[in-house]
């Protein structure tokens, strides 16, 4: 019985592993051109995840700041200073959806 509460719960992290993968992967549809639509080589038409056409295109999503950085959180400094992408305080962190979602509605 163990073994099958293992593996039904090991299924359960497979499958909500492949829904947020989905999401997440969502945000980067159509931020970058299609190498095989500009071949005229894409069979994917509107299934493709790439842009076939400038008008297509939309911004990348803006992830600074939406994590903390790991050297100044293991040493209390950072070699990069204020040029650092990563936040070093909780004041500085952003929300890695609402980066998402901002770039999301940047494009439309």
């Amino acid at each position: 019985r163990r073994a099958r509460e293992m593996q039904a719960a090991a299924a359960h992290a497979e499958m909500s592993g492949a829904a947020s993968a989905a999401r997440s992967t969502e945000v980067f549809r159509r931020t970058r051109m299609c190498s095989f639509f500009l071949q005229g080589r894409c069979l994917r038409g509107t299934n493709c995840s790439f842009a076939h056409g400038r008008e297509m295109l939309r911004a990348p999503p803006n992830f600074t700041k939406t994590r903390m950085c790991t050297d100044f959180v293991r040493s209390g400094g950072c070699k990069n200073g204020g040029d650092c992408t990563f936040a070093h305080c909780q004041e500085e962190l952003r929300s890695a959806t609402i980066a998402a979602s901002a770039a999301a509605t940047a494009g439309r």
